[in-house]
C-alpha cells in the first residue's frame, strides 16, 4: 500500500492523508488535477501511494474508464471521498 525511498522533494502534496484514507476505507474519489494549466476531474479509487524521483504519486483506477493511473500529488489540488458503493473495488481486486 505505501512504498518509500530516500529523496528529497520540495513538493507539497497536500492530500495525501485523504488518499490514505480512501485507500484504508476502498473509498473511491472525485479529485481535480491539475497539469499544465489545465485542471481536470476524476472519479478515482486509488489503491498505492509511492514517493519516487522527489514526488509523491498515487496509483489508482479511473473509474469511468476502468484504467490504472498514476498521479503526481502535488498536481491534486483537491480530493472528495465518496460513499463506497458498486462502483468502487476491494483493494484485492486491484
Amino acid at each position: 500500500m505505501l512504498q518509500f525511498e530516500m529523496y528529497q522533494h520540495h513538493h507539497v502534496s497536500r492530500y495525501l492523508d485523504r488518499i490514505l484514507m480512501s485507500i484504508l476505507n476502498e473509498s473511491p474519489c472525485r479529485i481535480h488535477y491539475s497539469k499544465n494549466s489545465q485542471d481536470t476531474s476524476y472519479e478515482v479509487q486509488f489503491f498505492k501511494i509511492s514517493a519516487r524521483f522527489g514526488q509523491w504519486y498515487a496509483t489508482g483506477i479511473e473509474l469511468s474508464t476502468n484504467k490504472y493511473r498514476v498521479f503526481r500529488c502535488d498536481r491534486i489540488t483537491s480530493v472528495v471521498e465518496e460513499d463506497a458503493q458498486s462502483r468502487s473495488h476491494k483493494l484485492h481486486h486491484l
